[in-house]
């Protein structure tokens, strides 16, 4: 079966993203393997290569609270990740996946920790724990 590339504007992207979201609060999740299917969705959204590793941490948060219309050079870095953009346990497992995806195209043998992932408070906290990772020295 051949691929298809499917466009779709932010702001219905975010409806569709809202509604699934809704939907796993109120019923049992539709998962696509172990993956939650709001989650999965918003891993599919391509990022612009030529970002800063900042830009591309910011666009993997928004991503994962469903935030498609917010554009992330204007996110500020001091943005509660629970407080503001609702994280819970399964969007903070989704973000270390994510973000270790983006450091494994720098560091190959380089990750993150449940326990790192999990003292990340703010975006803040976000990009500089990507950017440590990235600038570790190699064993």
């Amino acid at each position: 079966m051949k691929k298809q590339l499917i466009q779709i504007s932010a702001s219905k992207l975010k409806k569709v993203h809202s509604i699934l979201k809704k939907h796993e609060k109120n019923n049992t999740p539709l998962k696509v393997g172990q993956i939650k299917l709001s989650n999965f969705l918003a891993s599919s959204v391509e990022l612009n290569s030529n970002n800063t590793i900042e830009i591309h941490t910011k666009q993997i948060i928004l991503q994962i609270a469903g935030e498609y219309t917010v554009i992330p050079e204007q996110l500020n870095d001091n943005v509660n990740l629970k407080d503001n953009l609702n994280y819970s346990d399964d969007e903070y497992a989704f973000l270390q996946s994510q973000l270790n995806n983006l450091i494994k195209g720098y560091k190959k043998e380089v990750s993150i920790s449940s326990s790192e992932i999990n003292k990340c408070k703010t975006v803040s906290d976000c990009i500089k724990l990507v950017e440590s990772k990235i600038k570790q020295p190699q064993l």
